[in-house]
């Protein structure tokens, strides 16, 4: 005996809900009694909480998800504890302490949640949350706008669907500083990390090109716009005719 085996969050989970449950100790004395954090004993709780009622209804199956050998129970619930997830399922705080926590109106959101996080090898569809970093922050920004959620009904990829949640313009600018901070680190080892290869050189020539289209591009769309400023201003500044007809003086 190397001493006691430590229990899976999921069996832990389980353990909670009977304890509560059937005995009515509350969580924060479970909690206290096996020795972890409250807040860790309230996720793994509501976690374990909708993966039963999301079986009970038939929205799940855990021996159909795709990666057979491990159940990243994980993944449900630090996305349970995130408000963008409890209100893509329509979880209130008084509905988070119920057996079922989820509204029977929204099943079929916890289904395709689920079927978001681990797959489903039945359907041959693989997991969208292949990684808590960054993909389950990706399907965090996702499920908090319509056209996104769509975007992955309809198969988009989940990084695609995060940006369309963001919104072009703020993609655009976080890019766009994120290439700048790149090319500044590479800079910074030009001197002794380039030995004269011709396709490092050629991949800069690449980037040239690129970076002058850019500009390009960006600096025509900024003199039109700048353009129809001036031209809204000079429309606003125009006084109003009188009408010959009026009263008025």
């Amino acid at each position: 005996m190397n001493g006691p085996r430590e229990w899976d969050a999921f069996a832990k989970a389980e353990f909670v809900a009977m304890v509560n449950e059937q005995y009515g100790v509350p969580v924060d004395e479970i909690s206290r009694r096996i020795g972890d954090r409250f807040s860790t004993v309230q996720r793994i709780h509501l976690g374990f909480r909708l993966v039963r009622q999301a079986e009970a209804s038939g929205a799940f199956n855990r021996e159909d998800r795709f990666h057979e050998k491990r159940f990243y129970f994980s993944h449900l619930y630090t996305a349970a504890d995130q408000r963008q997830f409890r209100e893509f399922l329509g979880i209130t705080d008084e509905r988070a302490a119920l057996p079922y926590p989820v509204p029977s109106h929204k099943i079929n959101q916890l289904r395709e949640l689920l079927t978001w996080i681990y797959g489903s090898r039945s359907q041959g569809l693989e997991p969208l949350v292949q990684t808590q970093n960054p993909d389950l922050n990706y399907l965090r920004e996702a499920v908090t706008d319509e056209s996104a959620v769509a975007a992955l009904r309809q198969g988009s990829e989940l990084r695609r669907a995060s940006e369309i949640a963001r919104g072009d313009d703020v993609v655009f600018r976080e890019l766009l500083v994120a290439a700048k901070d790149s090319l500044l680190d590479v800079s910074k080892f030009v001197r002794l990390g380039y030995q004269g290869e011709q396709d490092l050189l050629t991949t800069a020539a690449e980037i040239f090109d690129l970076a002058d289209d850019l500009y390009d591009r960006m600096s025509t769309i900024q003199r039109r716009s700048s353009g129809n400023d001036r031209r809204r201003r000079s429309r606003s500044s125009t006084p109003v005719s009188q009408n010959p007809g009026s009263d008025n003086p």
